[in-house]
């Protein structure tokens, strides 16, 4: 033998030597890389552990493919695709994946990257895939319901499949090596407002982790502090809770009224809907009486407010609370600032007082029409240890907890809309609880009050705030 040839054989192995150790250098690398969520045990050691029968190729097939050929014979080539992702059931996301070459693959790994609309951003899985044989295919099913963010709490699902992910892309041949890659997205079939798929309720129960519940049952008025602010005995508020209900009819039979609506069922023809109909349910009694507070009421500061509960529950701000009662027949000839610090002697509306005045007639007409107090509460946000805050109502509306405030039900329900003041730290009503109770003001024993905590009563899932953190709950892109 040559020394010239014997040269060329110890260059070439050399040559391989290197090459494969900065291949492994760099799989290292990339093995930290942060942020990466993975559904199965760290598959990296093994994945280093098994690539040097591979790893010569691998670097050198993005050199050119006579120099290949020449140290390595005919290149190894196989083509992994993806060819459809699909749902099954809530919960679990499939793929098929494909080797359309007639050579095996090797051990490789799958990206799949879960999307979980403005909900939290997405998940990241690695997927290690045996071998595949050439011209074979495999589906493959994850179950996603464990992720730190799970799709409960989503409209809009969007699932990205990238095969081969730990191979090296031969730009010289991108058709049989590059990474193939398919998205698909879905909707979630537990906010489709249809009763579909085993559903106990729409969008609820099931196989949907909403839970439902009945929002006539239990509706008997109860005497806990404060109760007596809803005057639910008083016949005045009765017959403004049927009036509320024939305007909210005569609204929905008038289409150009109905176009300034921001919730209405798709499904209902309202050309001949009468206040009796509305009755019948829930929803219909919330949509009435929050259209009917809004277009009768004016907000008005409470200074000088003669009809004002003087103590205000524990609070120390100079005027109170105005009862249903008081709300509904004096109101109305009230004088004091309106919005923008505008004094006027009469108020230019039915009714005129601050937002706990709106939420307590709301919350007042719902229970008067048979909505369970289960269903609908008011919530109060703290703004300091020194007072100020804000009043309004939550609902459980379409089977998901929703905010009540000033507007048309369905004005709060978007992140994009969020106030913080909508955070709430107390709920409470007839059954429940104390109007404005900081617990920070009162007794460390609770002598005077304590707050309730809104989210062990105002829940869209079984299991609380597992579906959505705090106040996400109350909206319709995290709790559709």
């Amino acid at each position: 033998m040559s020394k010239h040839h014997t040269c060329r054989k110890v260059f070439l192995f050399l040559l391989t030597g290197i090459l494969t150790l900065c291949l492994l250098s760099s799989s290292l690398l990339f093995s930290t890389h942060s942020g990466i969520t993975s559904a199965t045990n760290s598959f990296f050691p093994d994945f280093i552990a098994n690539l040097s029968h591979r790893a010569t190729y691998e670097v050198l097939k993005t050199n050119n493919s006579q120099v290949r050929e020449l140290l390595l014979g005919p290149p190894w080539i196989y083509d992994l695709l993806i060819t459809g992702i699909w749902l099954e059931y809530e919960s679990t996301v499939c793929y098929e994946i494909m080797n359309q070459a007639n050579v095996e693959s090797p051990p490789t790994t799958t990206k799949i990257q879960i999307y979980l609309g403005r909900c939290d951003g997405y998940e990241t899985i690695y997927q290690r895939e045996p071998g595949l044989p050439g011209g074979s295919s495999r589906m493959v099913c994850l179950n996603i319901s464990s992720l730190p963010e799970n799709w409960c709490c989503c409209k809009m699902l969007t699932v990205k499949v990238e095969a081969d992910y730990d191979a090296i892309v031969d730009s010289e041949s991108p058709d049989t090596t590059s990474n193939d890659v398919l998205t698909a997205t879905f909707g979630n079939l537990c906010a489709d407002g249809i009763q579909n798929q085993g559903e106990q309720g729409i969008d609820c129960g099931g196989s949907c982790p909403a839970s439902c519940r009945d929002c006539f049952a239990d509706p008997e008025f109860g005497s806990a502090e404060n109760a007596d602010y809803f005057s639910l005995q008083s016949s005045v508020v009765l017959n403004t809770a049927r009036l509320a209900l024939q305007e909210y009819a005569n609204c929905l039979r008038d289409p150009d009224c109905r176009a300034t609506l921001r919730v209405t069922d798709p499904l209902m023809d309202f050309s001949m809907v009468t206040a009796v109909d509305l009755e019948q349910n829930t929803d219909y009694i919330m949509e009435a009486v929050a259209y009917y507070v809004d277009q009768r009421t004016t907000s008005m500061d409470d200074g000088n407010c003669g009809i004002c509960d003087p103590g205000g529950g524990v609070s120390w701000d100079p005027g109170g609370a105005i009862d249903a009662e008081d709300m509904i027949e004096l109101s109305g000839r009230r004088s004091g600032f309106l919005i923008g610090n505008q004094f006027v002697d009469t108020c230019p509306n039915d009714y005129c007082g601050d937002c706990e005045d709106y939420a307590i007639l709301r919350e007042a007409l719902m229970r008067r029409l048979g909505v369970s107090w289960r269903c609908a509460f008011c919530a109060d946000h703290y703004a300091s240890y020194f007072g100020g805050g804000h009043t309004f109502n939550l609902v459980y509306y379409r089977n998901k907890w929703r905010i009540m405030d000033y507007g048309p039900l369905g004005t709060y329900f978007s992140v994009s809309q969020y106030w913080s003041s909508h955070e709430p730290h107390n709920v409470w009503n007839d059954r429940m609880g104390e109007y404005w109770c900081p617990e920070w003001r009162a007794d460390p024993a609770c002598l005077y009050c304590c707050n309730l905590d809104p989210y062990s009563l105002t829940q869209n899932y079984n299991g609380g705030e597992a579906c959505g953190s705090g106040w996400l709950t109350y909206y319709e892109e995290c709790a559709p």
